[in-house]
């Protein structure tokens, strides 16, 4: 009965997460200019190998820029970084 009870809390906490990055995705940006245009330059280069960041409609590099544009509009205040 425990298993099922972790699974029912980790499904809850999946949903709570889902609905969290629904709602920031929804607002506004705020992200500057120059955020945006580093994050375009950026994710063309993660893993560009790779089959699934290798072109502009790869799943993963689709992904990664709806999620960083998510965290850009989250985190408005520190907009986007970009690790050297």
């Amino acid at each position: 009965m425990e298993h099922v009870e972790e699974r029912t809390d980790q499904e809850m906490d999946y949903k709570r997460a889902q609905e969290i990055y629904l709602r920031i995705q929804k607002k506004e940006p705020k992200a500057q200019a120059d955020d945006l245009k580093t994050l375009r330059a950026d994710v063309p280069r993660t893993y560009p190998e790779e089959p699934f960041f290798n072109t502009d409609e790869a799943p993963g590099r689709r992904s990664l820029d709806q999620l960083l544009r998510t965290l850009i509009k989250h985190s408005s205040s520190t907009g986007y970084t970009r690790y050297e």
